[in-house]
């Protein structure tokens, strides 16, 4: 439901930003991610776009034994129209948020 709510804000001029409680959480949006969401603007032909970011803590630190063996990450990352962004430390996760927003705000 989350990641349909955040497609249909997209395609309406909004530009959403989700977040999934873990990465391991992500798979029921899948279908709506890479039927919809990715191939929004080549279905339209160009009309539609779907500006959007989905956030997903993954890997260490997250305390929960069951999500960290997954690479879910490598999924999305082969999928057109979906970029994956994995940042390396803090602030880089800061500045790259930084970055996203303004790129969001054009």
């Amino acid at each position: 439901m989350i990641a349909g709510v955040s497609i249909g804000m997209a395609t309406q001029g909004l530009k959403p930003v989700a977040e999934i409680q873990f990465m391991g959480f992500i798979f029921p949006t899948m279908e709506q991610l890479i039927c919809h969401g990715a191939r929004m603007r080549n279905r339209t032909r160009g009309r539609l776009s779907c500006p959007m970011v989905i956030r997903a803590p993954f890997g260490g630190g997250i305390h929960a034994p069951e999500h960290h063996s997954e690479s879910t990450e490598a999924l999305l990352a082969h999928i057109p129209g979906i970029r994956v962004v994995i940042p390396s430390s803090p602030p880089v996760h800061t500045a790259s948020c930084w970055q996203q927003s303004a790129i969001l705000t054009r």
